[in-house]
């Protein structure tokens, strides 16, 4: 789960990375992204997934309340990396590039853990 907003930069430099991610574990990862967004900039969502051409679920939390539970203290990106039992096997504030190779090494463990 990844929670982010169209004004944030360091999301869009995380999002292509999700999507990469998206893809390369078809089989046992689903991504979504949700979109922190206010109804100012709601409008923007859509026309930049596709643009970017994300095959990931985008959701937008409209009235805060998945964010509240999920990423209470409200930043951008946060991103939660759930096992198949529902559990936070890993949480990771902000983005820098080369995050995303933790991100893999997390994703890789929850699914080798999954195997189990």
């Amino acid at each position: 789960i990844s929670f982010w907003a169209t004004w944030c930069q360091p999301c869009l430099q995380e999002l292509p990375h999700m999507n990469d991610f998206q893809r390369e574990f078809s089989d046992d990862l689903v991504v979504f992204a949700i979109t922190t967004d206010g109804p100012e900039t709601q409008s923007e969502v859509r026309s930049l997934a596709r643009r970017n051409r994300w095959i990931f679920q985008v959701l937008k939390d409209l009235d805060g309340s998945v964010s509240a539970q999920l990423n209470p203290r409200g930043t951008n990106p946060f991103t939660l990396f759930i096992d198949r039992n529902g559990r936070v096997a890993a949480a990771h504030e902000g983005y820098a590039s080369g995050d995303e190779v933790g991100y893999r090494e997390q994703i890789t463990a929850v699914i080798a853990e999954a195997a189990e």
